[in-house]
């Protein structure tokens, strides 16, 4: 047996919750045998240290004798195999570890050892497990576990995957034999295959995907938007039959609603007209969404009037969340001011008006007929005046004397 047996963290430490090894300053167990004077007397222990691969510097933990003499003078446990401190099947966690002890009578007991602030405590544990490794004389977990000459931590074990811990304190996983990593995990977020899956910025802006979801908190509000890979501002698309609710309250659904509400109010009266009373009903739609709508409106006085209408649409389809259904409103109409003619009149007014239009143009065409036929006469007096004219002036020829017959 080697007289230095050392052992890198182990992948159970990993699993069961890293810390960085440069916080603990180490990263290997180790141990060796060591003559010295104890007690005035000498004797060879096994000595437990902690070491930083990547610096050599090397910490005493503690003292383990290597043979009966040792124990029974000194009362130090006596390991049964030095070997035990290798198998990564007996560290429980990254600070503690179980071995196999003679106790005074030269029975073995299983002690479990824990580093914790720098000092190291062990405790009798009851366990009769077999190990696979208890039929073999050395065995050796494949991979390695140690600091580089960067300082940075790296480790293989098992063969499948390594991880590495680099001098900015990123950690990053990756398959053995590619030197990509698969995930990375940094200060600043998470990253896989060097494409961004979450990360945080200074200013406090939190970036989702590669073309990223932003989302800050802000004077007391959380703003969301989102980016394309120029870092321009893009619409928000929410697609594949997913809804978008606020309050539980499907905004999509609500927005049809209100649009198809609105459309079947604006069919209804507001100020009647002619009489002191209408009523009406109305329907609108609104991307596919119908409503109905139903309302009255009432001329109180000359100067007052009110109207009132309801609108409710028929129920949609969605099965999540719930939408606006129901619309209504109120109004009052009041004149101010001088009165002036309106300039619409009613139906009645008009039909009366058409009447005299019609009797005026039927007394119009009378008279342009009256006139025609005075118009007639008037030459025919004028010819006859001009030929009496001649006639005295005596310039009329036998011929142009008319013949009229007297009555």
């Amino acid at each position: 047996m080697k007289k230095f047996l050392t052992i890198g963290l182990l992948s159970s430490s990993l699993i069961m919750g890293w810390n960085s090894v440069k916080a603990d300053t180490w990263d290997h167990w180790g141990i060796k045998s060591v003559s010295e004077e104890y007690n005035g007397s000498t004797h060879t222990f096994w000595k437990l240290y902690t070491i930083n691969a990547s610096s050599g510097e090397a910490t005493f933990r503690k003292n383990f004798c290597r043979y009966s003499s040792c124990q029974s003078s000194t009362g130090i446990p006596r390991l049964r195999d030095v070997s035990d401190i290798a198998y990564p099947e007996n560290h429980v966690n990254k600070d503690s570890f179980i071995i196999r002890e003679y106790d005074g009578s030269g029975d073995v007991i299983y002690k479990k050892y824990t580093l914790n602030n720098g000092s190291i405590t062990g405790e009798t544990i009851s366990t009769a497990t077999d190990y696979w490794f208890d039929d073999y004389s050395y065995t050796r977990i494949r991979g390695a576990a140690q600091l580089d000459s960067d300082g940075n931590y790296y480790s293989d074990i098992g063969g499948q995957m390594w991880v590495k811990e680099s001098a900015d304190g990123t950690i990053s996983w990756g398959k053995t034999g590619n030197t990509t990593a698969i995930y990375s995990l940094s200060e600043n977020g998470v990253s896989q295959n060097g494409t961004n899956l979450i990360s945080r910025t200074s200013d406090g802006i939190t970036s989702i995907g590669a073309n990223s979801l932003k989302l800050q908190e802000s004077g007391g509000l959380q703003k969301m938007w989102a980016t394309d890979n120029s870092g321009k501002s893009i619409p928000i698309n929410i697609t594949n039959g997913s809804k978008l609710l606020i309050n539980g309250r499907d905004v999509q659904q609500s927005i049809n609603n209100v649009g198809a509400l609105s459309a079947a109010l604006t069919g209804l009266p507001t100020v009647p007209t002619d009489t002191n009373l209408a009523c009406g009903i109305g329907s609108g739609t609104y991307a596919g969404d119908f409503a109905f709508s139903g309302g009255c409106a009432s001329k109180l006085n000359k100067n007052l009037a009110i109207n009132y209408a309801a609108s409710l649409t028929l129920p949609s389809k969605s099965d999540i969340g719930y939408s606006d259904t129901f619309s209504a409103r109120a109004g009052f109409v009041w004149k101010l001011g001088k009165a002036t003619k309106p300039t619409q009149i009613s139906m009645k007014d008009k039909k009366v008006m058409e009447t005299k239009i019609e009797s005026l143009e039927k007394k119009n065409k009378t008279i342009l007929s009256k006139n025609q036929k005075l118009e007639n006469k008037l030459s025919t007096l004028m010819a006859r005046l001009e030929k009496i004219e001649k006639i005295a002036l005596g310039e009329s020829k036998s011929k142009d004397l008319a013949v009229y017959p007297l009555k």
